[in-house]
């Protein structure tokens, strides 16, 4: 029998919840730590559609990346989130910044993803690496780059700054990271790979000639959720773990 306590626990072992940062929440955010469960579903976020698909596939556990409770919740309606999830009677884990920092997170599956080798983890949670020329490509230059992120992260769109240079260390930061462009020079990247950043930083990146890639919160923070699945099932083979089908950016790109 697995509770949603000895999932927390197993995630605790590798992503430390008490690693996150003082401003997140994460850990067990809504429901019964002595629940048994034997369905899970996996995703960046809890929707009201994630809450249905968790209802119609029987599951006990949502294991999201994104808090489903941030701020101090001064009332509680019969439309928020956090009361439909409890009159589901759905139990909720949330692993946010503390798998941002993991040696084993978002951005470490970020890199893999892109196929740099040579990986490695700050403490911060970027992720460093090199990244082999294919030879179709050629230079790596910004653009090739920006070409080659997109393919490899299946994005609608991306958005890149030309710099001109020829990229063979990449650093990665997933969601918004956009205020580590500083970090990823002093590493030696030439090309940094993130979900949001703000105007500020892309013009400071171009003075660090910093070739910047916005991929989309999303696409750079998905990454991870089929690795935990994986990860979660080889340790609990008597618990189903699905991926949520149903949430995606909302984003359309024209």
């Amino acid at each position: 029998m697995t509770t949603i306590k000895d999932i927390y626990d197993f995630i605790d072992s590798f992503a430390p919840f008490d690693t996150a940062l003082d401003f997140d929440n994460v850990g067990i955010l809504v429901g019964d730590k002595n629940a048994t469960v034997k369905k899970a579903l996996l995703s960046l976020d809890v929707t009201e559609e994630v809450i249905e698909e968790a209802d119609h596939i029987k599951a006990q556990l949502i294991i999201t990346h994104h808090p489903v409770i941030f701020r101090a919740i001064k009332s509680l309606d019969s439309h928020s989130l956090p009361y439909i999830l409890a009159n589901k009677n759905l139990n909720v884990i949330s692993a946010h910044t503390n798998l941002d920092l993991s040696p084993e997170g978002v951005n470490f599956h970020l890199a893999k993803r892109l196929g740099l080798e040579n990986i490695t983890v700050t403490k911060d949670g970027i992720a460093v690496g090199d990244i082999e020329n294919p030879r179709c490509w050629g230079t790596f230059t910004s653009r090739h780059f920006a070409e080659f992120v997109k393919e490899h992260l299946n994005c609608k769109g991306v958005r890149y700054t030309d710099i001109q240079n020829d990229i063979k260390k990449v650093a990665v930061g997933g969601g918004a990271c956009g205020e580590y462009i500083y970090l990823a020079k002093e590493l030696g990247a030439d090309a940094f790979v993130t979900g949001e950043i703000k105007h500020n930083f892309i013009v400071e990146s171009h003075a660090l000639q910093l070739t910047v890639v916005d991929a989309g919160h999303y696409k750079t923070e998905d990454v991870v959720i089929n690795p935990l699945k994986e990860k979660l099932q080889k340790t609990f083979d008597e618990v189903t773990f699905v991926k949520s089908q149903t949430f995606t950016d909302y984003i359309d790109y024209i």
